[in-house]
C-alpha cells in the first residue's frame, strides 16, 4: 500500500514531464487520471493555497483531460502556495 505524500512548492517550478509522473491516485498518476478524479484532486489542493479563492480563480477555463492543462494546474497550485497530495514514492523535486 502506497504512503500519500504532499508536494509543496519551495523552488523552480516543476517540469512537465517530472509532473505528468506523480502518483495522484493510487491508480494514477497525472497523465493517467481521469479528469473528473483530477478536478477533485485540484479543488482540495486549492484549499490549502495562500489564497484560496485567488487559486481557483487562477485555474479557471483549465481542460482536464489534457495533459498540459493538468501540469498547468500544478504549476499554479504551487505557485499559490497549495499542497498536492500525491503517492509518489521517489522524491519530488520542484
Amino acid at each position: 500500500m502506497s504512503k500519500r505524500r504532499a508536494l509543496n512548492h519551495d523552488g523552480p517550478s516543476i517540469g512537465l514531464e517530472a509532473a505528468l509522473r506523480l502518483k495522484v491516485t493510487p491508480e494514477h498518476t497525472t497523465r493517467s487520471c481521469p479528469a473528473n478524479e483530477f478536478a477533485e484532486l485540484v479543488a482540495i489542493a486549492t484549499l490549502t493555497a495562500k489564497n484560496p479563492l485567488a487559486c481557483v480563480e487562477a485555474l479557471q477555463g483549465y481542460d482536464f483531460s489534457e495533459p498540459v492543462y493538468k501540469w498547468h494546474a500544478l504549476e499554479t497550485l504551487l505557485e499559490h502556495g497549495a499542497t498536492i497530495p500525491t503517492f509518489t514514492k521517489e522524491k519530488v523535486s520542484a
